[in-house]
């Protein structure tokens, strides 16, 4: 299966429903263009020996390893993944993100849509990972050369398995881009334009 698309990066804030055994998902913003993702699953590997074999064995998913690269990262999104404040600007003041040493950062849905070509058929997959903790990113800021060089902002994460629903990924298969792009915005609580 060849892949030839990577696109919408998308988190939102996790709702619990009131007896604590669904989790929905609202508020999602989009992290600007998505150049990359690395997802790579996490396993508990253990063994146990008896007669000088293994007896039993363990190799459950413990969660995933995130790796995100995006053109840009939004100023109002990476306040809420990093657990900072977000200020909007004012007549008086710039748009302004505070961080500080007690900023936590919350668990958080991310989904985004990954296309793959297979016996010339293609197909768009949605996978949201349910519980993801994303990391400060490492920021580099060049001077202007001769030539311009862009740089742009690598993000990393973890994803757990779902502590209400003990799963870690959902992944979704549609025929068309547009039917992938309708799920994974409003399954993200994301509402259509015309609604809002």
């Amino acid at each position: 299966m060849a892949q030839f698309v990577a696109k919408l990066p998308i988190i939102a804030k996790r709702k619990i429903s009131e007896n604590g055994t669904t989790v929905t998902f609202e508020e999602g913003m989009i992290l600007a263009k998505m150049i990359s993702c690395t997802v790579t699953p996490t396993q508990s590997k253990v063994e146990l020996y008896g007669d000088d074999d293994v007896a039993e064995q363990d190799n459950s998913v413990t969660g995933a390893g995130i790796t995100l690269n995006t053109t840009h990262l939004p100023t109002k999104p990476a306040a809420f993944m990093f657990g900072s404040e977000y200020k909007e600007a004012t007549e008086k003041d710039p748009e302004q993100i505070i961080s500080k040493d007690s900023d936590e950062a919350p668990e958080v849905a991310y989904g985004y849509i990954d296309g793959h070509k297979q016996n010339g058929k293609k197909k768009f997959r949605v996978r949201i990972l349910p519980c993801v903790i994303f990391n400060q990113p490492a920021e580099t800021s060049n001077t202007k050369g001769n030539t311009v060089a862009f740089t742009t902002p690598s993000l990393s994460g973890t994803a757990k398995v779902d502590p209400v629903t003990s799963e870690w990924k959902h992944d979704y298969f549609f025929d068309t881009a547009i039917a992938a792009i309708d799920f994974l915005k409003s399954t993200m609580g994301i509402q259509p334009a015309a609604a809002q």
